[in-house]
């Protein structure tokens, strides 16, 4: 499972001090001061790998992931970041229509207490 993992980080190599962000605040942030060329770049990268991606960190434990793993992890979170704003925003960081995003502050939670 190590070996696809680090397949997966050898590909994304390039998007990963960007990207693989720990926690939704630095994802939002990061989302926020990036333009729709960075976005659709990274986009562009990942979404044909997601259905391996996925299939190898399922194999692995949520709980006691290896950092090359988190990393990993941490992409398509991003992923799931910018999405709507590469499929529906046209790269546009912020959300149309909406409230100052600033205005809202991520919490971090133990997820094992939810």
């Amino acid at each position: 499972m190590t070996d696809r993992v680090n397949q997966y980080l050898a590909e994304l190599s390039p998007y990963v001090e960007l990207w693989a962000l720990s926690t939704q605040s630095e994802r939002e942030l990061q989302r926020r001061g990036s333009n729709g060329p960075q976005m659709q770049a990274f986009y562009d990268a990942i979404t044909p790998r997601m259905e391996g991606i996925i299939d190898a960190l399922n194999d692995l434990s949520l709980g006691d992931l290896p950092d090359n793993a988190r990393t990993l992890m941490n992409l398509t979170l991003s992923l799931a970041e910018i999405a709507p704003h590469v499929e529906f925003y046209q790269g546009a960081p912020g959300v149309p229509f909406a409230f100052a995003e600033e205005r809202f502050i991520a919490e971090r939670a133990d997820w094992t207490q939810l």
